[in-house]
């Protein structure tokens, strides 16, 4: 009667050539999937092998087998037959247990990678790479997933410099990757966390801190943000910006489910601070409202007026994610200001004090219309049940003032509207003359 397959051992004393009834395929049960033919001529191969072997001893028993031979050499695995495993690959392979360990039997020969210097062999349970910088380690299941998707060893993460390593709570794992980037695990996927946003996740606590795990690969940012290179991570307890055009002096901001709600975690205490380059987080909000946006006083010298310049006066300052703060003037119905989108355009303050205190601006260049805009904010909310598309905010940073024999300093919003997903002729969304009135309550753009 055979003995049961229970785990893989190396064979000991392999036959070098097939003998009918004492071969190792005679006294003990195959693991699912393999034949007796290839069972017996795989024990042929291991014992070839071994007496190819510099360290054919290191085999003689499956007590030592594990030691191994020396980094060059190859070995197969039985009863596997025609594929071997050799050099770092294998002394990895043979750590974590060989054909007994969790990546079970090889798929392949070892294969070279796409970039011509690494290498990587397949297994049942996923593969191995290696290249002389990082060594050699498994990349498997949730892990390979988030790698594929991130361009495997050619994408921004590059190569695998650890295993999986289990994280202080316990629950999550990791593996770290070339490019200061680790993928992240808790129970059911995985998540790319790198550079920038990964050095100011980590000062926050990392997966321990309030933000907790990532819920998203390192991705663009929204809408027409893209266009400047900003990237974001979206945590469970919120999210990180990066932004790389110069100019702006903190590199991010969350995007929170509700963009008018009240952050636990301002840290604003160096926004205007030119070396403060590092990604800003905000924790999860608890209710919306319009209080709760960064605003200010206006700057002396910008209000006072009476008469026909009682459109100028700054009514307040609004801060957006890049730290520019921005005048908000009383303006006038048909003009621009506060009262012309409220009046011409139904659009309430809090959705434009929340827009620009949440998102990066788009750098326009001064057209010599409108008062020069420099400045837009565009949110869209493909999602909304109204037939609303987004609101554009669009704020001038010229003295424009200047003429009308007032105050000097930045002007600030000119107007703000709503446009609906249609385009015209040039492809750019048709503007309407009113939002929804009423609009629903928070404004239409979650996300």
């Amino acid at each position: 009667m055979k003995e049961p397959f229970v785990k893989w051992t190396p064979t000991e004393n392999p036959n070098s050539t097939i003998i009918p009834g004492k071969m190792r395929s005679d006294r003990q049960e195959l693991p699912e999937g393999f034949t007796k033919e290839e069972a017996d001529k795989a024990e042929v191969q291991e014992a070839q092998t071994l007496a190819a072997s510099r360290s054919r001893n290191a085999r003689s028993s499956a007590t030592t087998a594990l030691a191994a031979a020396a980094p060059t050499d190859c070995m197969n695995y039985w009863p596997r037959p025609d594929l071997w495993v050799c050099g770092a690959i294998r002394v990895k392979y043979d750590s974590l247990g060989g054909a007994g360990s969790f990546l079970l039997w090889p798929t392949s020969n070892e294969l070279v990678n796409p970039d011509g210097f690494g290498r990587r062999q397949t297994f049942q349970n996923g593969p191995i790479y290696w290249s002389a910088a990082s060594g050699a380690h498994p990349v498997v299941n949730h892990f390979f997933a988030a790698w594929q998707r991130n361009g495997w060893e050619s994408g921004p993460l590059g190569y695998p410099t650890t295993d999986e390593i289990v994280n202080p709570d316990g629950l999550g794992r990791r593996q770290e990757f070339q490019n200061t980037a680790a993928i992240y695990w808790k129970l059911n996927e995985a998540y790319a966390v790198r550079g920038a946003i990964r050095d100011k996740w980590n000062t926050l606590g990392a997966e321990q801190g309030s933000l907790g795990y990532p819920s998203t690969d390192e991705i663009n940012t929204y809408g027409e943000w893209t266009q400047f290179g900003t990237r974001m991570n979206e945590f469970e307890g919120g999210g990180l910006f990066f932004d790389p055009v110069s100019g702006f002096t903190r590199h991010g901001r969350w995007i929170p489910t509700d963009p008018f709600a009240l952050p636990e975690d301002e840290d604003l205490g160096s926004l205007d601070s030119p070396g403060d380059t590092g990604a800003v987080t905000q924790s999860a909000p608890s209710a919306p409202g319009p209080t709760a946006m960064t605003t200010s006083t206006c700057p002396e010298g910008t209000n006072g007026y009476t008469g026909d310049k009682a459109k100028y006066n700054c009514i307040k300052r609004v801060r957006d994610a890049g730290g520019t703060w921005w005048n908000l003037r009383q303006g006038a119905p048909g003009g621009f200001g506060i009262e012309h989108y409220r009046e011409d355009h139904h659009v309430e303050d809090a959705w434009v004090e929340g827009i620009v205190g949440r998102y990066f601006p788009e750098r326009l260049s001064p057209t010599g219309s409108r008062w020069g805009w420099a400045h837009r904010y565009t949110v869209t909310d493909p999602n909304s049940t109204w037939d609303v598309f987004g609101l554009a905010v669009i704020m001038n940073a010229a003295d424009v003032a200047a003429s009308a024999g007032v105050d000097q300093q930045q002007f600030g919003l000119v107007t703000a509207y709503c446009y609906i997903p249609k385009k015209d002729e040039n492809d750019k969304p048709v503007k309407i003359q009113h939002c929804p009135d009423p609009m629903p309550p928070g404004g239409p753009f979650y996300r």
